[in-house]
């Protein structure tokens, strides 16, 4: 069996895509065990490190593959058998011509998975028609086709409406990260309610599995300097806010970096903020894996922070979020994670007035709430992972119903 798979992050420097990745594979392991698992990426051995058992596929060749589309076109469609017994020998025979093999292992694939992220919007629309034109052609040659762990919008440009309206319909299931903006958008693309599950974050899986009896004593902390996630402007007043918070409690600020990718990377963000109220004045550079930074995260009573896995990893974990939101992005994000932990999650845009009064305001709403929301957002999280794990067995019937 031949499981294609495309995600999020093709370098490794984001944890929270890194933790879907991992978990996508798990939970497809555990249902195909004598699978072959191809993963598309731009860092083979991060990918090995992360997974050992997959097959590197390099991002370019997956561009340049579907060019190949008409080569590789009916009858090859009426011999998928012998692609996929042949395809060991294809490996060798394609070295040549690595754009063809991709487009082989495409045709010949019984299951091609787009796993989480949220990639599927104007802010990464290059992007995204990559992973869609995949899923489009992957649906030409009868394979079984899903999307697990998506946030979806949100979407405005032409040319990504036009591949989503193209292909969505055609993929079998989609496993969604929030119920309100994804939900909506696909069935304003005619896609059957019966495919879509609201299962919340696969990267959740993980943070669970590092909850504690009692809350933490800290402040966690992560601020996303990025176009995407916030305006520069409010920075310095944001930073000022949290400062004073910790000063004032004499309460440390745990730094909780998510990102490490060129000019967004979180602990050098963190560290020049914060400085002296850091646990770690390195900003956690030293944190580079999902276990160190579930560790770090549980340590925290309260986490306030611009980047969209920091929060899922502390709710997961029963911890109470302020979510700084600047960008119709991160709002679509943020508002969807809210929805599903209600009273958890309190949310300050930046751009509107009051800025420091209302983050101030949550922040100490959360830190005496703590306690008492925790068992509600302990049981949403716990609720959430049964879901998911449901989900993924209707994958295996799709590909037995298929084969």
């Amino acid at each position: 069996m031949n499981i294609l798979v495309d995600h999020g992050d093709y370098n490794f420097r984001n944890i929270g895509d890194s933790t879907m990745l991992y978990v996508a594979l798990s939970r497809l392991t555990n249902l195909f065990p004598d699978a072959l698992f191809y993963v598309v990426s731009s860092n083979e051995q991060a990918l090995k490190e992360l997974w050992p058992a997959a097959i590197h596929l390099p991002v370019d060749v997956k561009r340049e593959s579907l060019n190949f589309s008409d080569l590789v076109d009916r009858p090859w469609k009426r011999s998928r058998k012998i692609l996929k017994r042949n395809l060991r020998i294809l490996v060798v025979w394609r070295k040549d011509n690595p754009g063809k093999f991709f487009a082989e292992l495409v045709a010949s694939a019984d299951l091609v998975v787009a796993a989480g992220g949220g990639y599927i919007n104007d802010e990464f629309c290059g992007y995204a028609c990559s992973v869609l034109r995949l899923l489009a052609y992957a649906h030409k040659f009868g394979c079984a086709t899903v999307m697990v762990g998506q946030g979806l919008g949100p979407v405005t440009k032409p040319v990504l409406l036009r591949e989503m309206t193209t292909t969505l319909p055609n993929v079998d299931l989609f496993c969604l990260r929030e119920e309100e903006n994804g939900s909506a958008l696909l069935r304003s693309m005619k896609v059957s309610p019966e495919k879509i599950i609201v299962t919340g974050d696969d990267a959740l899986v993980t943070g669970c599995r590092y909850f504690h009896d009692s809350l933490g004593e800290f402040c966690g902390v992560n601020l996303r300097n990025a176009n995407y996630a916030n305006s520069s402007q409010h920075f310095s007043l944001v930073c000022a806010v949290i400062s004073a918070f910790a000063e004032n409690k004499a309460v440390p600020l745990e730094p909780l970096p998510v990102s490490r990718h060129v000019g967004e990377d979180d602990a050098l963000t963190l560290a020049t903020c914060f400085g002296k109220y850091l646990t770690d004045p390195s900003g956690g550079d030293s944190i580079k894996s999902s276990a160190q930074l579930c560790r770090s995260v549980g340590n925290c009573r309260i986490v306030v922070t611009g980047s969209y896995h920091a929060a899922v990893f502390a709710l997961a974990q029963g911890i109470p979020v302020v979510a700084l939101v600047g960008s119709s992005y991160y709002s679509s994000k943020f508002t969807g994670l809210a929805n599903l932990f209600p009273s958890g999650v309190e949310i300050i845009h930046l751009s509107a007035g009051g800025l420091a009064e209302k983050l101030l305001a949550s922040m100490d709403k959360l830190w005496e709430s703590a306690d008492e929301l925790r068992p509600a957002l302990r049981q949403s999280a716990e609720r959430q992972r049964a879901v998911g794990l449901l989900a993924y067995e209707r994958i295996r019937d799709l590909v037995q119903q298929r084969n």
